[in-house]
């Protein structure tokens, strides 16, 4: 595991992996570049937007599960060149194994 360091503030980001691995710890924002939870995967889990671009991220998400404290939103956004632009939004718990349009073109996620 490694801390990737956005602003101020850290972001702990698992290692990428081809091995399926679909668990999410409580309290988290899981993403995954493939689908039903395979692929590289990331845990997101500060109170903030987060440029997933920044760490290679954009137009990635493929498959996730808001697994934050229940009713915790979490809200997608894409970036059109000059602003962020509300993709959709998930409340807690929601586990979505394949992400359709617009998802799939999320740059940023509001985390809570």
């Amino acid at each position: 595991m490694f801390v990737m360091l956005l602003g101020t503030a850290s972001l702990v980001a698992a290692p990428s992996t081809a091995n399926a691995d679909a668990s999410c710890p409580y309290l988290r924002l899981c993403i995954w570049d493939g689908f039903n939870y395979n692929g590289a995967k990331e845990y997101l889990f500060e109170c903030k937007l987060i440029n997933i671009g920044e760490f290679g991220w954009s137009d990635r998400t493929k498959s996730f599960k808001n697994n934050q404290s229940p009713g915790t939103v979490a809200t997608f956004f894409n970036w059109d060149g000059q602003k962020w632009v509300y993709l959709d939004r998930s409340v807690a718990p929601g586990f979505i194994p394949v992400v359709n349009f617009p998802i799939r073109t999320t740059d940023a996620i509001q985390v809570c």
